[in-house]
């Protein structure tokens, strides 16, 4: 098992369910991840940020990060925040110019917008575990219409028999089989991205 910390830096409005957050682990055991989720609530941000701000915001909130160095443990910060991206409802981010993967952030406005309530925690658990499967350098399913795995573009899955009736999201033998070969190598977050498949 690897161990991980998820720091999960979320404005007021979200509540990270006990529900919310087994999901995310369940979810990430399939890689033989131990995660281990801290919370961090932002009250003050901007209603709808740019990338820019994201980016400043996402190393201003890494509290968590020299604990995961000191502990030889791998680090993920995961904002969930509202973003000036029409449409998008999530986003892997690198660092400018060495495009190491930074993190992720979660964009509750375009989720708000397009599902209601009761499915506003499953659908942000999807989009979590997306992400941060793109900070495990895996990519879009190429063929989607016979995959179901958590990597398929949330537009594509709604089209889905049950796409959000599961216990947990899975992802697919070939990113689990990559995960394991490369765990060491690029798969781990922080790493350069060697390929773009955002």
């Amino acid at each position: 098992m690897i161990d991980l910390i998820l720091q999960v830096t979320h404005v007021a409005e979200f509540n990270p369910t006990k529900r919310w957050r087994q999901l995310i682990v369940d979810s990430l055991s399939q890689l033989g991840l131990n995660v281990e989720i801290k919370i961090k609530k932002i009250p003050n941000v901007k209603p709808k940020l740019k990338d820019f701000d994201l980016h400043i915001l996402m190393n201003k909130t890494d509290e968590f990060k020299q604990q995961a160095i000191l502990e030889q443990k791998w680090y993920i910060n995961l904002l969930i925040v509202h973003s000036n991206r029409d449409g998008d409802y999530g986003s892997m981010f690198s660092n400018f110019g060495n495009r190491k993967r930074q993190g992720c952030a979660v964009f509750l406005n375009a989720i708000k917008a397009n599902f209601n309530a009761t499915k506003m925690q499953a659908v942000c658990a999807r989009t979590s575990i997306h992400e941060i499967g793109h900070i495990f350098n895996f990519c879009h399913p190429s063929n989607p219409d016979s995959d179901n795995s958590v990597m398929i573009g949330t537009e594509m899955a709604k089209h889905k028999d049950n796409w959000l009736e599961t216990s947990s999201f899975h992802f697919n033998r070939f990113d689990k089989a990559t995960f394991l070969r490369t765990k060491f190598s690029i798969s781990i977050p922080g790493k350069n991205i060697p390929f773009h498949c955002a």
